[in-house]
């Protein structure tokens, strides 16, 4: 059984973009960013460590995920697998609709845009940490179930 994702065309030009553009590119695929009248004037440093980030998450995406790895039987390693890949997905469609939602000037939808954002990651977190402590402990049935 497998998961099969399209890639979309790489681009390696990925230098960072000017503070406050209203779009950058990543991984051939335009990646809205947040437009310059939009964001108070001054250094903000961690806009654009948050765009490298997002790319770079977007670039991990695996273009075809195989649940079984190998093994002909679905695998609990491919399972979280796709549950991360599902995740990560909802990580960048998230952090666009804040980006678009802030640019259109809807204060509202963009504050809600990245609370689900900020829940999505703390769950994932939480799901992680989890299945750390129970792999720890050779507890396989449990982190199967």
């Amino acid at each position: 059984m497998a998961i099969v994702r399209r890639r979309l065309s790489r681009d390696t030009n990925r230098g960072p973009p000017p503070m406050a553009v209203s779009s950058t590119t990543c991984t051939g695929k335009t990646m809205l960013w947040f437009n310059s009248n939009r964001v108070p004037a001054g250094r903000w440093p961690f806009l654009n460590a948050a765009r490298v980030g997002l790319c770079d998450l977007e670039e991990g995406l695996i273009e075809r995920l195989d649940l079984t790895e190998g093994t002909g039987t679905v695998v609990i390693t491919g399972c979280m697998q796709a549950y991360r890949q599902a995740v990560v997905v909802r990580v960048l469609d998230l952090a666009q609709a804040t980006v678009a939602t802030w640019n259109a000037g809807f204060t509202l939808g963009a504050i809600v845009s990245a609370r689900a954002l900020l829940e999505t990651i703390a769950i994932f977190h939480s799901f992680l940490e989890r299945a750390k402590a129970l792999a720890a402990a050779k507890d396989w049935d449990a982190l199967e179930s």
